[in-house]
């Protein structure tokens, strides 16, 4: 019985931080999707790598937050969160200026 509560309480710090940092992660990918010009398949590819590899991140920083992980997940953050807002206004700035 613990070892479904350690779970279902890591699912739930997983989901409260994948739910938050949604935007963040969309926003690098469109970033590099953009600066790289990936498209199709290429692009679903690299949403996985990211989002994968920021699920590990928040896994693995959960189960041993004081072996310098948290810090790794840290930097790797700072560095989405440096892509998001670029990332995020060439997806939305080429939507609307279809509709013109």
């Amino acid at each position: 019985m613990e070892n479904a509560t350690q779970i279902q309480a890591l699912l739930d710090h997983f989901g409260a931080i994948m739910l938050i940092f949604l935007p963040v992660l969309f926003g690098a990918v469109e970033f590099i999707k953009q600066k790289l010009h990936f498209s199709g398949r290429a692009v679903e590819l690299l949403a996985v790598g990211i989002f994968s590899l920021f699920g590990v991140l928040v896994v693995v920083s959960y189960y041993y937050p004081d072996q310098g992980v948290s810090a790794a997940a840290v930097i790797i953050f700072l560095l989405m969160c440096a892509l998001a807002p670029s990332g995020l206004y060439k997806f939305i700035n080429q939507r609307s200026s279809k509709g013109e």
